[in-house]
């Protein structure tokens, strides 16, 4: 149990606590609208700035855009299908989408995720 004193200590109380811990949260950016500006959703989600998409950047991007992070059958099947589909659009075979194989009109994963979704 905590106290209120131990709740509301200035510092170093609880409330202080998350505010300083989760601060950064309300500072986030709101996630670029795929449909719009695919240009900006890959860079947002292009978290390490390699130019590139791994699986692991899209299936956070798909998670957060389509707001899936509560329904953990779906992230996983998404996980798999991904996998699965990765040399689709991963032309070269290094791993990751460039901006070309993901904005590629009507056949990138940009387009592809869009439809899928049933966001178009």
């Amino acid at each position: 149990t905590v106290s209120e004193e131990e709740l509301l200590r200035p510092a170093d109380g609880l409330v202080d606590y998350v505010r300083r811990e989760f601060s950064d949260f309300k500072n986030k950016k709101a996630i670029p609208d795929i449909r719009t500006d695919k240009n900006a959703w890959f860079a947002f989600f292009d978290e390490d700035g390699s130019g590139a998409l791994d699986q692991e950047e899209v299936v956070r991007g798909v998670v957060q855009t389509f707001k899936l992070s509560s329904d953990l059958d779906r992230v996983r099947m998404l996980r798999e299908i991904l996998g699965a589909v990765w040399l689709e659009f991963d032309h070269d075979g290094g791993g990751t989408v460039d901006k070309k194989e993901f904005l590629a009109p009507g056949i990138g994963l940009a387009d592809t995720l869009i439809a899928t979704m049933g966001y178009a």
